[in-house]
């Protein structure tokens, strides 16, 4: 399966590129748009394949450029994942709301010595 997968990035101009260690094989081409694409496959750890993408940009793109050419249910990951903006406004305001606490419990604590 994952050679028919490579077959069709190949057919679909992307290059053949040298693969990372202990990777299967690799491709790199360009879409629409002037994005670069790298995709390495990698064996899975519980068997299997694993198709990996620099970001979580780029794994949307491979899935949906896979999905248009009818490969569905390939595992693809990104190597490097984005935050999401959510994640950091909660941890500012946990951080804060740490800060405040403390700082309240400073200033309430009766000094020991007169």
């Amino acid at each position: 399966m994952d050679l028919e997968i490579q077959r069709l990035l190949l057919d679909c101009g992307f290059k053949a590129a040298p693969p990372p260690v202990a990777a299967r094989w690799a491709v790199a081409g360009e879409l629409d748009g002037g994005l670069s694409l790298h995709v390495s496959c990698m064996t899975g750890a519980r068997g299997g394949f694993v198709l990996l993408v620099q970001s979580e940009t780029e794994r949307q793109l491979l899935v949906d450029m896979l999905a248009q050419n009818s490969v569905h249910a390939v595992d693809v990951r990104a190597e490097r994942m984005e935050p999401a903006a959510k994640a950091t406004w909660l941890a500012l305001g946990v951080g804060v709301g740490a800060l405040a606490l403390f700082g309240w419990v400073l200033t309430s604590i009766r000094p020991f010595f007169p």
